[in-house]
């Protein structure tokens, strides 16, 4: 395996079935997928050339766990215990070496992560057993004796390795078993005639172009809507007035060429449509968490812990808190908006109310440049994660948390004076 892991290893993107978490390795000048066995009949790793289908995946708390420390680091080795069934993936983040280790018994997962936590200075050690979350100076598979390690007899173990393709195919059969109808044909036709509502609306762009060819235009009242679509004009004079339609027009352009492509793949979706997708109801394997009740009280408070800004684009709301984040949500946002967080890195919560709603890479690259800045982090390229409003759900107990579907991930690069585009409310 080390063969194939070196200093130049990429961890891109991580996924998980219901028995295995998978790794997306960006070698150069190729990708390899590293697979982690659940447990339960599912232990061990494997490297393979295929990463896991779509309809396979699935997301829990440990998918959740791992990408928070593991999306977008470098893997420098692993390590396997001489003593029993551990081995420790080796990856740097934050300009230190940190070790993600799994550990198998009675068919049980057993992890632990050694990492350096920029907030408090230190390394720290979480243990999946005990649910805490320690400081600690140095790592050693000792600390999995309190859960079973031993010396193993080697010479009875049962080396037979199984294919991973027909542990895969295994997983795909139970999960076609107790699979339940999903997405079908209805939905991507409704999805279609969304996307035609929203090209008719940038169809107004004909329409603007006569606007610009009028003789006066301070006749207009300052705010106009226009089959749907607003222009709110800024001044009075009539060549600033023109100007600013043509702005419109040049916004509504870029808009008709990202409806045109979903609108394609839409139809291409449908062309090929055969039967009703299944949706994968198999439970994933969990690793040895220990149980805990939720001790937390929540405080409630009148005090509005998030601000807006407005832009020529765009409007920003920013989280100043964990409960400004769940105001933001609740009070400010409507549930067409869009959501952004920073991919696997702590940091505010930042939802974009656009004109037509239509989101854009210059939205995308403001939303990632506001969030390097309020998450306090230099970055050239941030990882971005985003979805709608309306498709989060709060966690009831804890601030700020929120449970996402539906959601897309992009890496985008940093513009350090996008404030300038914005004034504050």
């Amino acid at each position: 395996m080390n063969d194939t892991i070196n200093d130049n290893v990429y961890l891109q993107k991580i996924y998980s079935s219901s028995y295995f978490i998978c790794f997306t390795m960006r070698l150069i000048g190729e990708s390899k997928y590293l697979y982690i066995g659940r447990g339960s009949g599912y232990e061990g790793v494997w490297c393979d050339g295929a990463r896991v289908e779509s309809f396979l995946r699935k997301r829990d708390k440990f998918l959740e766990y791992i990408r928070r420390h593991l999306s977008s680091t470098m893997i420098k080795s692993m390590t396997i215990d001489e003593s029993d069934r551990i081995f420790s993936i080796d990856y740097a983040k934050w300009g230190r070496i940190n070790k993600f280790t799994f550990f198998y018994n009675a068919r049980n997962l057993y992890f632990a992560n050694f990492f350096f936590d920029p907030d408090k200075g230190t390394t720290r050690l979480f243990k999946s057993w005990t649910m805490k979350t320690e400081d600690a100076k140095s790592f050693s598979f000792d600390i999995f004796d309190d859960v079973g390690r031993s010396q193993l007899d080697k010479s009875n173990l049962n080396l037979e390795i199984s294919p991973l393709k027909s542990l895969l195919a295994k997983e795909k059969r139970s999960a076609m078993t107790g699979a339940s109808g999903g997405k079908s044909k209805k939905f991507l036709n409704r999805k279609k005639r969304r996307i035609l509502e929203d090209l008719n609306k940038v169809n107004t762009i004909s329409k603007l172009k006569e606007m610009t060819e009028a003789e006066d235009l301070t006749r207009l009242p300052m705010k106009n809507k226009i089959d749907g679509v607003k222009l709110n004009f800024k001044f009075k004079d009539h060549y600033k007035r023109r100007d600013e339609v043509f702005t419109k027009i040049k916004k509504l352009n870029k808009a008709k060429k990202i409806l045109d492509l979903r609108l394609k793949d839409t139809e291409e979706s449908l062309s090929t449509f055969k039967n009703i997708s299944l949706e994968n109801n198999l439970r994933p394997i969990a690793p040895v968490w220990k149980t805990q009740k939720n001790t937390k009280t929540t405080t409630v408070s009148n005090e509005k812990n998030y601000k807006v800004i407005s832009g020529e684009i765009c409007q920003l709301g920013i989280g100043t808190t964990a409960q400004g984040n769940d105001q933001l949500r609740s009070e400010w946002a409507k549930k067409t908006d869009y959501w952004f967080h920073l991919d696997g890195d702590k940091s505010p919560h930042i939802i974009a109310r656009i004109d037509g709603n239509v989101l854009t890479p210059e939205i995308i690259n403001l939303a990632a440049s506001a969030l390097a800045e309020y998450s306090q982090f230099d970055y050239e390229e941030v990882n971005l994660i985003y979805t709608q409003v309306k498709n989060l759900k709060g966690v009831k107990g804890s601030a700020g948390k929120v449970i996402f579907k539906k959601e897309k991930r992009i890496r985008s690069l940093v513009n350090k004076n996008w404030l300038d585009l914005f004034s504050v409310d």
